[in-house]
């Protein structure tokens, strides 16, 4: 464990007409956030995953990546019909870390019409006793 090192990977998913409960029932997992605009139409739907002691986020967005390939019909799904998928890195701004994607990987991500985002915060501290 590498210690100071933490990152998040967010899944976002958002869609013009379906609603939260649609996509929770699609992804099959309950999100960390969620909301729908006023009147029920459109949503998005979102899950975080942090990490601590690690800098090695990529071979985490991969996991996710398999995640959403195994329920690639309803990914499709939420494409097709003018939603977007993201899957977001989340770094702190206050310690150097990094790491390189394989291009395999952003090659499935691709093939899904998957994002691949990035995100740096200065204050991302977010994780038990504040580290």
């Amino acid at each position: 464990m590498l210690e100071g090192y933490y990152y998040s990977i967010r899944v976002l998913m958002r869609h013009p007409s379906m609603c939260v409960a649609d996509l929770t029932r699609g992804l099959g997992e309950e999100p960390d956030y969620s909301g729908e605009r006023t009147g029920g139409i459109g949503a998005f739907w979102s899950r975080i995953s942090e990490t601590r002691g690690e800098r090695g986020f990529f071979s985490e967005v991969t996991d996710v990546i398999s995640w959403l390939e195994g329920r690639s019909t309803f990914v499709r799904e939420v494409l097709d019909t003018e939603g977007s998928i993201e899957v977001i890195v989340q770094l702190p701004g206050d310690k150097n870390i990094g790491d390189s994607c394989n291009a395999t990987v952003l090659a499935r991500a691709a093939a899904m019409g998957v994002s691949l985002g990035v995100e740096v915060f200065p204050d991302i501290r977010r994780f038990t006793n504040g580290v």
